[in-house]
């Protein structure tokens, strides 16, 4: 991935946060996103753990390989 499409995920799911603060939660701006980056960070956690352990192993070999 580029840095360039690595900043504009980051700017959209700021602005999607942001958007679910202003219809939802109505908290100020900066709490607002700090909320929803919380909850998806739980989420995110939660879905490795039920992940099964053949995919991450084939998603990080795939991704370091081991050069001898």
């Amino acid at each position: 991935m580029t840095p360039l499409r690595i900043a504009s995920i980051i700017l959209v799911l700021a602005a999607a946060s942001d958007s679910i603060n202003y219809v939802f939660l109505k908290l100020l701006s900066s709490i607002g996103i700090m909320v929803t980056a919380l909850v998806s960070a739980i989420l995110i956690l939660q879905s490795i753990t039920f992940t099964p352990h053949s995919i991450l192993q084939a998603d990080r070999s795939a991704a370091c390989p081991v050069r001898r």
